[in-house]
This record gives structure tokens, sequence and C-alpha cells, in this order.
């Protein structure tokens, strides 16, 4: 996604009307449920530790960096970099911008011998929504890498973006390494975007805060047992 990164992230949790607020309670499988439940322990002031999250979430341990596959992953990331400086992104959709760039790394790490791909979910679909967005692979090391986009003047933005769900079924089913790599983009041309510079980070020492929030889809809104008026059929 084209928004700004930040340190610390808001962690979606999509509850039901049914959600009992105190408790947490949601209709929710145990594995979901005990994801929420986790969340209650946080101490004030202090946000949620993402290895915490993965582990409640997923019942595997987030592994921290300590220089595995340095020199791989830095070529990686330079030689996304270089592509979209001489083959800029091309597209009218910003989501789509991030997209591509997300097939170029893909490229590019499996260029550096890595084996990469969409994760698979624990009951084992393959499943490009959700984090992360790829795996990859290299003697006999795990990495789970997220890829964001972010513009120059939305680096430093509280806005959020990045986003974990509490699941059933989650994308993570290893100890590994968990790496994001943010990409600076710029549209120099109309609808032509290249890539500035990048930072990879260390998510095993990221810290998530936690957005409750309930929601109801058009469907909900607008299947005509809520309307008290609408417009003519011949207006």
């Amino acid at each position: 996604m084209y928004v700004g990164l930040k340190k610390h992230c808001q962690f979606f949790c999509w509850l039901t009307l049914a959600c009992a607020l105190a408790g947490l309670r949601a209709e929710t499988s145990p594995v979901a449920q005990s994801g929420l439940e986790a969340l209650v322990a946080r101490d004030d002031n202090a946000g949620f530790a993402f290895p915490k999250l993965i582990k409640a979430i997923s019942g595997y341990h987030v592994i921290p960096w300590d220089g595995e596959q340095a020199a791989a992953l830095q070529r990686a990331a330079e030689a996304t970099l270089l592509s979209a400086q001489e083959r800029p992104v091309k597209s009218g959709r910003v989501n789509e911008v991030g997209l591509a760039v997300e097939k170029r790394l893909q490229a590019a790490l499996e260029a550096e011998g890595f084996v990469v791909d969409i994760p698979r979910t624990q009951s084992g679909r393959r499943q490009s929504a959700g984090y992360p967005d790829l795996v990859a692979r290299k003697d006999g090391e795990i990495f789970y890498v997220e890829v964001k986009c972010f513009s120059k003047k939305t680096e430093n933005s509280t806005q959020r973006s990045f986003y974990l769900s509490a699941t059933d079924d989650p994308k993570v089913r290893e100890a590994a390494i968990h790496l994001l790599f943010g990409f600076q983009v710029s549209e120099f041309a109309e609808d032509c975007y290249r890539i500035d510079s990048f930072e990879v980070l260390d998510l095993a020492g990221l810290v998530c805060e936690l957005k409750l929030e309930f929601n109801a889809s058009n469907r909900d809104l607008y299947n005509g047992d809520l309307t008290i008026l609408k417009s003519s059929d011949d207006s």
C-alpha cells in the first residue's frame, strides 16, 4: 500500500455487534480468541509487542534477525530500487504500485537464491491478502516478508500503515524472521513511479497499538430495514 510507515502499528480486530466489550468476547474460533485475550495483558503505555501477538495468533515464535543473509537481502532491495528507476512502475491506481514493487522484490530475492512464495495459511490455502506478503527461504533460514511503499511526505506520518488481524487461519505457520521492506516511492510523471530509497526493518522489535472497531457492511446498511427516507423512483 502507498501509505506512510511508522514504528507503532495499529492491530485491527474486527468484532461482531454481539461482542461484549468488557471481556473482548467475540464470535471467533479459540485460536482467534486466544489472540484477543493476549491483548488484555497490555501494560499501560507499553503497547503490544509484535512477537507476542504473532505467538498468540499463530502459535509460532518470531526469531530476531541476527545478520542472516544480510548481503543477499541488501542486494535484493537495491536491485528492486534500481529496477524501478530504470523501468518506472506505471499505474493509474496508487495501490497497484505496491503490488508491482512486491513482484519486483520477489524476483530480486529469487535472483539471490531465495525460494519465494505467497504464504499458505495454516489450513493450507495460498492467500495473498493479509500479513505477511511473502515467505522467503534460503540456506535453511525462513523469512516472512511484508512489502510497503510510502512517500517522503508521509514517512513520519501517524497514519496507520501496518495491519495485523486475529484470525483462526493465519498465514504464519513456522518460526521465522519477520522483515518489512519499506520503499520510498515518488511520482515523477503522471502515473509513473520510481523508488528513491528503501529501509529493511526487523519486526521483532515492533510495538503495536490496538484499535477496536465495530463495523457494518453496505448490505447491513441498505437492506431496507433502517431506511426512513429515500429518493423517489422518478428522481
